[in-house]
């Protein structure tokens, strides 16, 4: 079991990577080749300290230098659950679980709006994860939301199990539905021109889940994660850092607020193992 798990590399995260590395501790951090999808299409950053004025596509570069310097790989899994369960998190990877003491959430801010009835059915027809829950749908009517070509693969997943898909690839300039429709669990979508559509399921595969829709139990307000000044959200164990808990949406902010969450989850370590201690003794 892990002492932190980090959802995230982008600069948030990397900066609470960099932190539990030097005070070292066990810790895993998720995220893709790329870290920043955001930072790697910016044009020009000019205002991070000591780097002067450099791309999008250097800073991602002295990331990655800086990450391989230090020994931490990024781990490119994508989390599609987390729940806090007998003291302890755990992390949903397709069929896999991951166990941590505490999480550092950096996973940015989702870049596709919410679907009407998404959250009100997610688990109830919707779903975020086709390796997880595409087999409860084989032989049936599935409408599956893409957000980018990265999941071409899980599409056609889905497209092979179920008996009739409708597709909606964003990346290719196809609309969403407006609304997903249903009574206890989803029966239908309904389409911008009011169409109503019958089918069984929907997956939104998109490149960042909301925090409240991924970790259950941490509450968000406009869009955002809620934090107190430690970066610790509603859940207590679970820190959040960067984007994802507000505006400016900028690096160094990010960065800072990276550092801070690392700290605060050792000193929630430190509190913990304190107190499994005292219970030891006291039996």
């Amino acid at each position: 079991m892990y002492d932190v798990a980090i959802i995230g590399a982008g600069p948030a995260g990397i900066s609470a990577a960099f932190t539990l590395k030097n005070l070292s501790k066990n810790f895993v951090l998720f995220g893709s080749d790329e870290l920043s999808e955001k930072i790697l299409k910016s044009e020009r950053i000019a205002n991070y300290p000591g780097v002067g004025s450099v791309s999008g596509k250097e800073f991602v570069g002295m990331l990655k230098k800086q990450l391989n310097d230090c020994g931490i790989s990024v781990t490119c899994k994508r989390i599609n659950n987390v729940f806090f369960i007998d003291g302890k998190f755990m992390l949903l990877s397709g069929d896999e679980i991951i166990e941590a003491c505490a999480v550092i959430y950096a996973g940015g801010t989702e870049s596709i709006k919410h679907i009407n009835g998404e959250a009100e059915f997610l688990g109830k027809g919707v779903s975020y994860c086709a390796t997880c829950d595409g087999f409860l749908y084989k032989g049936k009517t599935l409408a599956i939301v893409a957000e980018s070509e990265k999941f071409e693969h899980e599409v056609e997943f889905l497209s092979s199990l179920a008996e009739k898909t409708y597709v909606c690839r964003l990346y290719k300039g196809d609309l969403p539905p407006v609304e997903i429709c249903g009574d206890v669990k989803v029966n239908s979508i309904r389409n911008g021109n009011g169409d109503v559509i019958p089918v069984d399921g929907v997956f939104v595969l998109k490149n960042c889940m909301a925090a409240s829709d991924l970790i259950k139990g941490v509450v968000s307000e406009d869009g955002h994660v809620v934090t107190d000044r430690s970066q610790e959200t509603s859940l207590k164990g679970c820190f959040a850092a960067g984007d994802c808990v507000g505006a400016p949406y900028q690096i160094a902010k990010a960065v800072g607020e990276g550092n801070v969450a690392a700290h605060s989850a050792v000193t929630f370590l430190a509190a913990k193992n304190k107190l499994n201690h005292a219970k030891t003794l006291a039996k």
